[in-house]
């Protein structure tokens, strides 16, 4: 499978996703990180024995991004990780347990949360990073980038950010600008006679008006207001 060297978009999400981690490491209390990251390369997918040494944590895009990602970290960063989210004192000998894992799996949640509204400010299209509970199957070669931090309240901890072949096809969605252009007359769309209104046209009116009085019958009675001032008229 050819995997499309877009280098320039490839750095530019991988920037957003060490930008991201920044964000949310110092909010848990790392203010005063160093940090680095390495340019994107070309490498092997991790293999199994490689994922069973590390801890691993898996992504599936949605929206304009597509395919899968994977997030690799030694024990010792994990761990000094999920206590820096569980605010546990930094131990890189520590055991990794279930806690950890889950507390690990929640800060790459979080820093996915940060990396898709940043993209999607970036491209202006809808970005999904969804947390997935199974490793990628693709077996094909990536493109891949290291980043390490380190505070004193961690040793430094190196996260290796691995983007699968389907994800190439993501790198080339750029912001999408819509513009608006006025059409010349000759493109107007024309509206066909029979669809049309008629002018409107003013109501006839009758040339001469006539007003004919007719006498009431004598046998309905006069009102009483009109019999009385007849009478105190006469009187």
């Amino acid at each position: 499978m050819t995997v499309t060297k877009d280098i320039p978009a490839v750095q530019k999400f991988c920037k957003i996703w060490h930008e991201s981690f920044l964000a949310v490491l110092g909010q848990l209390g790392a203010s005063n990180l160093k940090a680095s990251l390495t340019d994107p390369s070309f490498c092997p997918a991790p293999t199994k024995e490689d994922m069973d040494k590390s801890v691993c944590g898996a992504f599936s895009g949605g929206g304009i991004l597509k395919g899968a990602l994977l997030w690799t970290a030694e024990r010792s960063s994990a761990v000094q990780l999920a206590q820096l989210l569980l605010s546990e004192t930094s131990d890189a000998a520590a055991a990794f347990t279930e806690m950890h894992i889950d507390a690990f799996a929640e800060l790459l949640r979080q820093v996915a949360g940060h990396a898709a509204t940043a993209w999607k400010g970036e491209t202006g299209g809808e970005t999904e990073l969804i947390y997935l509970n199974a490793m990628p199957a693709e077996t094909e070669p990536g493109q891949s980038s290291t980043m390490t931090f380190a505070d004193d309240k961690l040793s430094e901890v190196s996260l290796r950010l691995s983007s699968m072949p389907s994800f190439a096809k993501s790198w080339s969605l750029g912001k999408k600008r819509l513009t608006l252009r006025r059409l010349s007359p000759s493109r107007r769309r024309k509206v066909r006679p029979s669809l049309r209104l008629p002018p409107p046209r003013p109501l006839p009116l009758p040339k001469r008006l006539r007003l004919v009085l007719l006498p009431a019958p004598r046998h309905l009675p006069l009102p009483r207001l009109l019999t009385s001032t007849c009478s105190s008229t006469l009187s």
